[in-house]
């Protein structure tokens, strides 16, 4: 469940189309040749029904207040996603609910790392590393089109004796996760030197990671898109504001609103599964939901440059408080970060703050041949991380020394489970460990896929100022990808704010026309009411980037 963000979603009557099943799989969402990287899409088999129109948003709460689901999953980000896919794949009937859009909170501000976690050994979370390891080698095998293997060069700090106690550190890593990565090894030149300042021109000691291909709110997307049908429903912008368990029929009634239609509407489970991010502790709160776990929440700000000369590679360099940061190479810019500060609530840590970014930069500088300025920054990305720990534990001094592992509550007397941290890299095996928790809790075995309805096609595309490749079409997205404003296509199902200054709206908003014309396909083609959506935008744009950055 997420906070809303950006313009608020007009309804509309446009065709959403629901997509295939995937082919049986251990847990990961597997892809045909002709799935593009980009996008998941669909067309009729033969003989099928037509692709619903919007329509079917509103039929489809007279259905589902009808129906009773199996399982009503709160919260549309990795977590939440990857267990509804995994659910769906157990022939469960399922209801994903997200307040914004999928993947709108910290599952589009990773470091998009799929990491065996190394800077766990530093804690000796030996069990932990090793876990993380044995999820990352799977995610390779079984997804090798949207994760990667990638060379990180961590130069460590000065002096034989640190680089010699990090070399065996990445032997130790590479042996815990099975010697499946390339051997670690040591570099004295390499072609991003050339980027850095003279005095930090050291040797690199290389050690293999993965990360994700695209970004990680496409990522989420793919977990989510292949299961749309009468019995598996995945809504974005469709709150729970509150809901009761109901004894005598071991059900829970949830009292939803739909941004999308401003309506409101109840839908019935026979489980409910919070796994709602950095918010689970409020919706816990909400139902009344009492637990041995919460969350301590740690905010992690990253700056994306114009892609620096020479960077190719993946670096991590060291930071003067003892710890590394990531300069990583991402289409046509250079990410680098994140910070790590503890926040209170989510909506603090959401807040980019010009000290994140003068905190950034200083780090950063500290590195480069040629600094950067606060006018150089492209994007600002900011996410805040959900860390478990017990509710009568007392937090160590620093987030950083928080465990990553997840934790699972369930309370089988009212049939609620709540799931606690979880990163990226573990998202698969906690979503097979909480699908397994539930179906013994409704004493479900597994029933077998339904029957696809629809195949995979590619997306159209379309070109965008400044970008060399052409992206995902906006009337693609609003078809196929449950995408509802300009805000949803430009950050979550396309990079362009990521990659194109101030959001896509170019330094000096040379793209707002263009913008309009994107958003035109949200609103049935109403080009006031797009350049009403388009200034909505701009104006958080402007809270959001140029007056932090302005503060710099």
């Amino acid at each position: 469940m997420r906070p809303a963000a950006g313009p608020s979603p007009r309804p509309r009557f446009r065709k959403v189309a629901f997509h295939a099943a995937p082919r049986p799989a251990w847990t990961a969402p597997r892809r045909d040749a002709n799935l593009v990287r980009h996008s998941l899409g669909a067309v009729p088999r033969s003989g099928a029904p037509a692709l619903p129109s919007t329509a079917y948003r509103q039929n489809q709460h007279d259905d589902f207040e009808r129906r009773v689901f199996d399982v009503a999953i709160i919260g549309g980000g990795i977590s939440g996603v990857s267990l509804y896919h995994q659910l769906c794949r157990r022939g469960l009937s399922v209801v994903l609910l997200e307040r914004s859009d999928f993947a709108s909170g910290s599952s589009q501000a990773s470091a998009m790392m799929i990491w065996g976690g190394l800077l766990y050994l530093r804690h000796a979370e030996f069990r932990a590393v090793r876990r993380l390891c044995s999820a990352r080698e799977r995610l390779l095998a079984d997804l090798n089109q949207s994760v990667m293997a990638r060379p990180f060069y961590l130069l460590p700090p000065g002096g034989s004796a640190g680089r010699l106690a990090v070399q065996a550190a990445l032997y130790a890593y590479w042996l815990m996760g099975g010697c499946r990565r390339s051997r670690p090894r040591r570099l004295r030149t390499f072609a991003d030197q050339a980027l850095l300042d003279g005095r930090c021109g050291r040797t690199a000691l290389v050690y293999e990671e993965a990360c994700l291909r695209d970004s990680d709110a496409r990522f989420v997307l793919e977990w989510m898109l292949p299961h749309q049908n009468g019995r598996q429903l995945a809504l974005n912008y469709c709150g729970v504001s509150g809901g009761r368990w109901q004894p005598a029929t071991r059900r829970w009634r949830l009292d939803l609103t739909d941004a999308i239609l401003s309506r409101r509407a109840q839908v019935e489970a026979r489980a409910v599964v919070n796994a709602a991010g950095v918010w689970t502790d409020h919706v816990d709160e909400l139902f009344a939901r009492s637990t041995p776990w919460r969350h301590i929440l740690s905010k992690g700000v990253f700056i994306a440059f114009p892609r620096l000369p020479h960077h190719e590679s993946t670096l991590m360099l060291p930071t003067r408080g003892g710890n590394y940061m990531t300069l990583m190479p991402w289409g046509p810019v250079s990410l680098w970060g994140p910070t790590e500060t503890e926040v209170d609530t989510p909506e603090a840590g959401f807040r980019v703050r010009a000290a994140d970014v003068r905190l950034l930069l200083d780090e950063l500088n500290a590195h480069l041949a040629s600094p950067l300025a606060a006018r150089d920054i492209v994007s600002l990305r900011c996410g805040v991380r959900p860390l478990a720990i017990g509710r009568d534990q007392r937090p160590p001094r620093r987030a950083l020394d928080l465990s990553r592992d997840y934790r699972i509550y369930v309370d089988p007397s009212a049939s609620w489970v709540s799931v606690y941290g979880g990163k990226l890299t573990s998202a698969a095996t906690l979503a097979a460990d909480a699908a397994g928790r539930v179906a013994r809790l409704l004493g479900e075995a597994q029933r077998p896929a339904s029957r696809p309805s629809f195949e995979a096609s590619q997306p159209r595309r379309a070109p965008f100022p400044n970008l060399d490749e052409a992206i995902p079409s906006a009337e693609w997205c609003a078809e196929f990808e449950l995408c509802w404003n300009i805000e949803d296509y430009l950050r979550r199902r396309t990079n362009v704010s990521q990659w194109v200054a101030r959001g896509g709206l170019g330094r000096r908003g040379e793209h707002h026309e263009h913008l309009v014309d994107v958003a035109a396909a949200f609103t049935d083609g109403d080009r006031a009411a797009a350049a009403e959506q388009v200034a909505g935008y701009r104006c958080k744009v402007e809270s959001t980037f140029d007056r932090v950055l302005s503060a710099c």
